[in-house]
Formats: C-alpha cells, structure tokens, sequence
C-alpha cells in the first residue's frame, strides 16, 4: 500500500471517493470542490491498495497559528479524513494519516498537525493530544436579556456582505490582536465557504461604515432555535449589542453554538442562568516537525536564542537576571527530554514528558506544573519547573472556530 499526493488524473476519483465517504451529493459538491481558493493537488492525500485503488483520503489545509511570545507557526489542519463503505474496517484511514505526518516530517512545511474530532481515542494513537476544551451550549432567550441594551444592529444581504468582505476581516483581526493561541484566518477562504453555504444571517454592528462586530446565524427551525455559526466583537459592549439583536429575533425561542473556555469569559455565556452545556471532544494537534515547533516556542519566549545540535535536539539560552542558562532540549519519537546543562557540560536540573504532554506544552494550553500534577510530566525539582514555565508558558489557546475546516 501506498499514501501520496494526488496527480490531476486523479482528482475525480479522488472527488468521489471523498463523496461516497461522506454520502455527499456528488453534482452539489463539485463546484465547492474545485472552486476553493487553496485547491492544491499537493494537499489532497490518498491511501491506493496493491491493486491501486484509492481506499482512503484527507485533505490538508494549510494554516497558521499565534502561540506564545507572538510567533507565527504553520499548521497542517487535517480535514475531510474519509474511507468508502467498501474499504472500512481495514485501518485505511488510520495508514494514511500515519503515513502523511511522516510525509510533513520529511518536507518540513507544517511543525504541527491539527484536526477537529469527536473520537480522541483514535487519534491519540498517532500522536494527536487535545487541545481546546469546546462547550456546546444552548439558552433560552429570556437569559439574552441580561446583556447591556445599547440598540439593535443591522442585518445584511448576502451581497452586501461579500461587498464589506474586508471590513469583516479586519473586525475578525482586531478581536484576536491581544491573543495568543489563536488561528489567523486567510479571509480567501472564510469567502470561499460563506459564498457557498446558504440558510445563513448575518448581522453587524457599525461605527460609521466600519464593523465593529458581527453575528452570523442561522434563521429559527422548526423548534425555534437559532443556531450561531460565528460571532465577533472587539468588546463586550459590542457582543451584548449583538446579541440584543438574537433576543428579538421573530420566530427565535432559544439559541445554540459552540464555544471555548475562553470564549466564555468573554461572551459571558457562562452567565445563561437556565443554559444547557455539553462538553464536547474538539480540536486535537500532534507534533509532525517537532525540532521546529520547539524553535518557534524557545524564539517566542525568553529564550535569547535557539541553536540547532544536530538531528538530536536544541541548545536554548534563556534570560535569568544577568545571566544566561543553557537548555538542551532532546525529542525522540516517545517525546522530549529537557535539562540545564551544568558548568561540566553535563545535564543539570531536568524534566521530560511524553509525545502528548509535549504538543499540549507547545501549544500552551497546559502548563508544566498542571501536566506534573496529572502524572505527565517528570522533573528533578521544583527548580526545573520554573524553567519549563518560562520555556512553555500556558497561554489559554482561544482557537478561533475552525471554519476553514
């Protein structure tokens, strides 16, 4: 068996494929799958049998990520991982995304690997560790009305939306400017997918003829619940405002979404007297360029430097009064061993974790001292811990909605 990208004589096969997986309607998905903007052959990766029929598929989605101390890491979102009916139960999907994180490992492209499940235990296998605790919620409408009322917002036409397009980027920029752990978004494809999905509403609220915020929602169903796709706003003002606007909505008797923990304190949804929370599994990363990804953390943090040793590991030098102290950083594939490197050029204080304790460490959604507690991580004392905190500060990832997922 074999897993590789796709060549153009194999899109279509690719293409249904993908459609019987997901029991998609062949002649409404064809022009969503070949008008994305980031169509790209390189990204659509197939498992072929020894016969060379296509058994499994994935699609790759480039993105980027803020982790701590403001750097920028490429991230290889995982999407649409699909198998046929007729080839299922045979480990095909598993093989393939075993097979294209070692394929990211090789060409270097993406340090990270990330996807949104509901079946962790799967994915752990491979190295994926979860990272953003997801609620979904559901309120009634008379919980709204503890929001400050400032007015109703405006909604929009479809076309008048895709005629702010930029505004609406530079509202969603604004809302994430302070934040770490938190997706970019390539407005191209946020686009894309808005410019296909019908049965949406969007609302905005304004400042002259800028957006300050918006909600995008779906309209009431049969039961009367609005289900909230997206919400933006640079404060809390703003968001009260704009959900004023869900509490009058005609035909609208209670509202749902998704959202994280972070989000929460935001929003002030945790506020809902009467809501409904179900914790979901959500959004799950593994390290496919481990060496990198611990690069752009020690470049972000107070690491005055990261060295490359070889194939083996980092040298990080990190601030300490006046001083400077070494920190070999060793990966294999079990995960990574951390120590000071005393004046002998031996291994001082130290600490180590595994391959999921790392990625949770890299993405800053655990701190050191949470993941000892849990029997994840080892040190020599607490003196080591510290320094893993200054390496791997938590920085409460916000992770956007994936909507180019």
């Amino acid at each position: 068996m074999i897993a590789r990208s796709i060549s153009e004589s194999e899109s279509e096969e690719f293409f249904e494929t993908l459609c019987r997986s997901f029991d998609l309607d062949i002649f409404l998905s064809r022009p969503i799958f070949r008008q994305d903007p980031f169509y790209d052959l390189n990204f659509k990766r197939a498992l072929f049998d020894d016969t060379g029929k296509m058994v499994s598929v994935l699609t790759l989605v480039p993105l980027s990520i803020r982790l701590a101390g403001d750097q920028i890491a490429a991230i290889a979102g995982i999407a649409s991982v699909g198998t046929p009916p007729e080839s299922r139960s045979n480990g095909y999907a598993g093989r393939l995304i075993e097979e294209t994180l070692k394929s990211l490992h090789r060409d270097r492209l993406f340090p990270i690997a990330a996807l949104e499940t509901q079946n962790q235990d799967f994915y752990r296998r491979f190295g994926f560790e979860g990272c953003s605790e997801i609620s979904a919620w559901e309120a009634s409408l008379e919980d709204f009305a503890i929001r400050p009322s400032i007015g109703l917002p405006r909604i929009i036409s479809r076309s008048e939306m895709m005629a702010k397009i930029d505004s609406f980027q530079r509202a969603y920029d604004r809302s994430i400017s302070n934040r770490q752990g938190v997706f970019l978004r390539d407005l191209r494809r946020w686009e894309a997918i808005f410019s296909f999905r019908s049965n949406f509403v969007t609302a905005i609220c304004e400042n002259g003829s800028e957006i300050m915020g918006y909600l995008i929602l779906t309209p009431p169903d049969e039961t009367g619940s609005i289900e909230i796709l997206e919400a933006v706003a640079e404060n809390q003002m703003v968001m009260g405002f704009l959900f004023q606007m869900i509490e009058n909505y005609p035909g609208a008797l209670s509202a749902r979404g998704r959202i994280n923990r972070t989000g929460l304190k935001d929003f002030r949804i945790d506020r809902m007297v009467s809501a409904q929370w179900d914790e979901i599994p959500g959004f799950m990363c593994a390290l496919a360029d481990p060496l990198e990804a611990l690069s752009v953390i020690a470049r972000g943090t107070q690491a005055s430097g990261a060295i490359s040793d070889l194939k083996q590991g980092l040298v990080v030098r990190l601030r300490e009064g006046s001083n400077d102290i070494c920190i070999k950083i060793k990966h294999c594939c079990h995960g990574a061993h951390v120590a000071q490197i005393d004046g002998d050029g031996g291994d001082g204080d130290w600490f180590e974790t595994d391959r999921h304790g790392l990625i949770q460490l890299v993405m800053g959604c655990k701190s050191p001292q949470e993941l000892a507690q849990a029997g994840k991580l080892k040190a020599s004392d607490s003196h080591s811990l510290e320094a893993a905190s200054r390496l791997f500060p938590k920085i409460d990832p916000f992770l956007a909605p994936l909507d180019s997922f």
